[in-house]
């Protein structure tokens, strides 16, 4: 079971936490979700705000399902 509400204040840092259980590199898990190294390397710094089309919140679900996660697993975002 994951931890809830660790207190990710982004979902950059979200995407690190399931890139990280599938023990993925950035350039991997970017190639699964259509983004490039760099690209993903923003959005776990909080430069950019990650956008999901269809494809890519399917890919996503995918890669929770492969770490073991579920959407209850993910913080809830803050007030």
């Amino acid at each position: 079971m994951v931890e809830r509400n660790v207190g990710f204040d982004n979902l950059g840092k979200v995407l690190e936490l399931i890139r990280k259980r599938n023990g993925m590199t950035q350039a991997e898990f970017g190639r699964v979700l259509g983004w490039d190294e760099r690209t993903v390397r923003r959005y776990v710094r909080g430069e950019l705000n990650a956008r999901l089309d269809v494809v890519r919140v399917k890919a996503f679900f995918k890669l929770l399902a492969e770490a073991g996660m579920s959407l209850d697993d993910l913080p809830d975002p803050p007030p």
